[in-house]
């Protein structure tokens, strides 16, 4: 049996900040997300409790989040750079980061995109040690 699996969907959250838990349903390809502290998944299942159809998925924490964030800075150049690297460095980098992004549009939209491909890229490592593939989607 084969699930479809969101990989962007997947890639997007494991960058996310929320503190739930988070599992990927290996029957439907569905993302569940579970507060910290509840049961995982199935284990309220009335029939049939399995719970190898649920694998936990890891999130980014906040070492990953902020090295995510330095990486995109070392790539830039010039006043780019030396700006993020600032925010970076402040009392709350993960805000002034978001903050210097939302005051540049341009810039903004280079780091969804860098972003976008880094999780997307761990996404799939992740899948492929788990012994799962992603398919590309067919077009059309």
């Amino acid at each position: 049996m084969y699930a479809t699996i969101d990989l962007p969907r997947l890639a997007e959250v494991l960058d996310a900040s929320d503190a739930q838990r988070l599992f990927l349903d290996l029957e439907s390809g569905q993302l569940i997300f579970q507060p910290t502290g509840s049961p995982p998944p199935g284990s309220d299942d009335k029939l049939e409790v399995r719970p190898e159809r649920y694998l936990a998925v890891p999130r980014l924490d906040g070492e990953e989040r902020l090295a995510l964030r330095q990486a995109f800075a070392d790539s830039l150049g010039g006043g780019s750079r030396v700006l993020l690297d600032s925010a970076l460095q402040s009392r709350r980098p993960l805000r002034s980061f978001d903050y210097e992004l939302a005051q540049q549009p341009a810039l903004a939209e280079r780091w969804q995109q860098y972003r976008h491909e880094r999780l997307l890229r761990l996404a799939s490592e992740w899948l492929a040690e788990q012994g799962l593939e992603p398919v590309p989607r067919r077009r059309g």
